[in-house]
């Protein structure tokens, strides 16, 4: 071992914290308060859940989109981001980070699900599968960050994203397909020339 990394290694070692100190530091973590809710951040929260127990067709979809539990779930995520963050208070920043972080979650699990379920094997079932996710993402994203107009770039951006993974899986519905199998079902609504609006999903 050279003298520089051994001088490296020393510098670091001098950097490592000793037990009894985080030991300390944990306590004091575990005794604190939990971080204290904004009126911003109440107001974030509550409007998420309104505004997803207002979107039938997702509930009927999947209702566990908006369960009491999952709000008390959201709650306390963004309790600890602010405690990550170092705060003593939870500002309507964590629970919409909180919420961006479920949106993503949820749509990268409905992926795999396509991808490995043998309820949707068949290309019937696949096809069936893969408009329902496209749709699952458009509406986290309305619910999350309340976007209702979408270019045509950007639909075709979530829709590689969404079946990237999926092998075979842009054969079974293109995206032109995609686009009008939405536009004809109300949907996705024309807009503008490459922009549409979103309808009822």
């Amino acid at each position: 071992k050279s003298v520089k990394a051994e001088e490296t290694v020393s510098k670091d070692t001098q950097d490592i914290l000793p037990v009894e100190t985080l030991r300390a530091y944990m306590h004091h973590l575990r005794d604190k308060p939990r971080p204290v809710f904004t009126d911003n951040a109440k107001s974030a929260l509550k409007n998420w859940y309104v505004t997803s127990r207002s979107q039938k067709a997702l509930t009927a979809y999947h209702p566990s989109h908006v369960t009491p539990r999952k709000l008390s779930a959201l709650y306390q995520m963004a309790c600890a981001l602010a405690k990550i963050r170092g705060r003593d208070t939870v500002d309507s920043t964590e629970v919409e980070d909180v919420i961006s972080l479920i949106a993503a979650a949820e749509s990268g699990s409905k992926s795999v699900v396509i991808s490995g379920s043998k309820k949707n094997t068949g290309k019937r079932g696949q096809k069936t599968a893969m408009i329902e996710a496209f749709q699952r993402h458009l509406k986290n994203e309305k619910v999350s960050t309340g976007r209702v107009l979408w270019k045509e770039a950007d639909l075709r951006d979530v829709y590689e994203k969404c079946f990237a993974m999926q092998e075979g899986g842009q054969s079974v519905v293109s995206f032109p397909q995609m686009i009008t199998i939405l536009n004809e079902s109300g949907g996705l609504l024309k807009a503008s020339h490459s922009e549409y609006r979103i309808g009822s999903l």
